[in-house]
């Protein structure tokens, strides 16, 4: 039973590593937020200090996360319900839900895009932050979006059964953006999720998770029976369980149509992307998996149809691919395994070439490339792992017709020729430095073929 409730102060590992600015940009890439038709419903904290009202405006702001009959029972297909900043105690729970065309929208208050004026001050824009639980949603077309990275913070209490974002019931069009889900710590022994969206019966279909990070928890990410995933531009790391937590960057069991695309992995003592259950058509390809246990997994005693993993890139992986089964149908290509290709577990029956392997064998590919033991990245001691252009992985892989583009926007193959691992490369060898004028483009968006 999922539950999203008791809450205690604790000591989080939390990230502050500057190294990581290359990935911060291409997760950055694309900004924009959600737009509607409807009314707007305007909220604030219940410890703000304002007088609770109906929500009309920031003047008459509802106090609190809505939890009555009659405020949701006036929600329609278009609304927004608008956040100002502050601490929100969980748990919460939508009860309304909209149309394909007309979600019911969750977001922040900005200063350009907060509803009506009366009662708006540029103080009140800032980070949300959720305590005590997390968010259940149990209806169709919701889309929650913190509008930039980690603006809107959810703890995972240490409670069993606990989770960030939890659905009981199948769902339809469910989009979670700039989210940020702290579990209750890198050594916790409770079994908790940053995502657990697991219908009890039936099933959900149309789930887009992009620009979220989750962290410090034993599960990332888990789906049960639905279709059409599409996770992407996130950073999930330190996942990690001490008890007997079997632990997922995201764990999917009886699913159809997933795609992990542009998402960087690090950290994590997890079996990656794990795919359990018969599964078909799921493509991973642009991420960057680093320094953990775990890239891409499949459970053997499980059949595995089209599973294509191709242009990623991963440094000091144990297992960076490890697909179980004897009866998995894969496609495994343009990947780079550094320093070796140690750990990888392909059956007879999986397709591979055109990889490059740090080591000095190359599993009988006809294409593919032996490292030799050289570095091919720009600066793997700054964490930047573009390819050098002395590196011999550029210009060495295939054409793919899905994931044409890498994190940032560039055309794989832009020059005639695809590069292997998760980025092509564009230009100079120079290492790039912190950005102090970074401006976040329309987002670069490619449609599932």
């Amino acid at each position: 039973m999922k539950t999203y409730g008791l809450w205690q102060k604790r000591t989080t590992q939390r990230v502050h590593n500057r190294a990581f600015v290359l990935m911060a940009m291409a997760l950055l890439v694309g900004g924009g937020c959600s737009r509607t038709d409807g009314k707007v419903q305007h909220v604030r904290p219940a410890s703000s200090g304002v007088p609770g009202g109906a929500g009309g405006d920031w003047n008459s702001a509802y106090r609190g996360f809505p939890t009555s009959d009659w405020f949701w029972n006036n929600v329609g297909p278009g609304d927004t319900i608008m956040l100002s900043a502050g601490t929100y105690i969980g748990p919460w729970s939508i009860k309304q839900g909209g149309t394909k065309e007309k979600p019911v929208v969750v977001t922040r208050a900005t200063n350009k895009q907060h509803g009506k004026s009366r009662g708006w001050r540029s103080a009140m824009e800032g980070g949300v932050r959720i305590i005590r639980g997390g968010i259940g949603i149990d209806v169709d077309n919701i889309v929650i979006d913190g509008i930039e990275w980690a603006a809107i913070h959810i703890d995972v209490p240490p409670v069993d059964g606990a989770a960030g974002i939890g659905t009981t019931k199948p769902v339809q069009n469910l989009t979670l953006r700039h989210l940020q889900i702290e579990g209750p710590g890198w050594n916790d022994t409770h079994n908790v999720r940053g995502m657990d969206l697991t219908p009890s019966n039936g099933r959900s279909k149309n789930v887009r998770i992009e620009k979220c990070e989750i962290y410090n928890i034993g599960n990332a990410i888990y789906t049960l029976n639905t279709d059409n995933i599409n996770i992407q531009r996130c950073r999930i790391h330190h996942i990690n369980n001490e008890g007997d937590v079997h632990e997922n960057v995201w764990y999917s069991e009886g699913c159809s149509s997933g795609v992990f695309r542009w998402n960087t992995v690090y950290r994590s003592v997890a079996e990656g992307v794990f795919l359990r259950g018969d599964q078909s058509d799921f493509h991973i390809c642009g991420n960057l998996f680093l320094r953990s246990w775990y890239g891409v997994a499949t459970k053997k005693g499980y059949k595995h149809t089209a599973i294509v993993v191709h242009n990623n890139t991963f440094v000091d992986v144990h297992f960076p691919v490890a697909l179980k089964d004897e009866r998995d149908e894969a496609w495994v290509t343009n990947n780079l395994f550094y320093p070796a290709e140690k750990g990888l577990i392909l059956q007879e029956d999986v397709e591979h070439d055109y990889n490059w392997y740090g080591d000095k064998v190359n599993l009988g590919e006809p294409n593919g490339v032996i490292g030799l033991g050289r570095n091919p990245f720009l600066s793997a001691s700054e964490d930047d792992y573009r390819l050098t252009r002395r590196s011999s992985a550029v210009d060495r892989g295939v054409g793919i017709k899905r994931c044409r583009k890498d994190a940032f926007g560039t055309e794989r193959g832009f020059d005639g020729a695809w590069d292997i691992g998760a980025y092509e490369r564009t230009g100079d060898d120079v290492s790039m430095a912190v950005p102090t004028n970074l401006v976040i483009i329309d987002e670069v968006e490619e449609k599932n073929e």
